[in-house]
């Protein structure tokens, strides 16, 4: 982590937002890692929640892997935006090439925040699974978790946005279309859920 915020700090482009995106899926999911697995070691677990929990586990370690895979290719998809845009071109031949450049660019980089946000949606989905099993001392944890991914989604959203204006009409459409779908759902169903937690997590003291 500490290479990391080095280098998010620099001069250089790259990380940039799209990879936080990504890292703050990551962190998200790490967190909630935690408390299944607090929640599973707990004395007065049973073996039928420590079997729930580990099977829970497991998902969330490949959501964890996800996002990993997925900040590191923002960081190339970047890259690769940059090259294509810095691209001299004088004949109409090299004009051609480079918006097809270009065009290539774009799409592969806004796919990934899409696919940011298809995570987010999958881990809160998650997230529901795991906190009926999740300690009562825990559950801020939970509560935070949600906060994370729809910080992380939003995030990726704007990053979707960005590139839009690289993108033919048909490109443009389609990924705005997918993004939106997404962090529409995950964005409705999270306020939901948090209406919920808040409830029982944010109460006035009666003492």
């Amino acid at each position: 982590m500490e290479k990391y915020i080095y280098e998010l700090k620099s001069t250089k482009p790259a990380p940039g937002g799209g990879s936080v995106a990504a890292v703050l899926i990551e962190l998200s999911s790490a967190l909630l890692h935690m408390a299944c697995s607090i929640s599973s070691h707990a004395s007065n677990a049973s073996e039928e929640k420590r079997s729930k929990l580990n099977v829970l586990c497991e998902r969330i370690d490949a959501c964890i892997d996800r996002s990993e895979a997925l900040a590191l290719r923002d960081e190339e998809a970047y890259r690769e935006v940059a090259r294509a845009l810095k691209i001299k071109a004088h004949a109409s031949d090299d004009i051609a090439q480079k918006q097809d450049d270009i065009q290539k660019a774009c799409l592969d980089a806004s796919s990934i925040p899409c696919e940011v946000i298809d995570l987010a949606l999958e881990i809160f989905t998650i997230t529901k699974d795991v906190a009926p099993y999740i300690n009562n001392s825990l559950m801020s944890d939970v509560a935070i978790v949600l906060q994370i991914l729809q910080a992380a989604a939003k995030s990726a959203l704007y990053l979707v946005h960005a590139n839009l204006s690289y993108l033919s009409e048909d490109n443009a459409q389609r990924v705005y279309k997918r993004a939106h779908e997404s962090f529409d759902t995950l964005s409705s169903q999270v306020v939901t859920y948090q209406e919920k937690l808040d409830a029982s997590l944010l109460v006035e003291p009666t003492h």
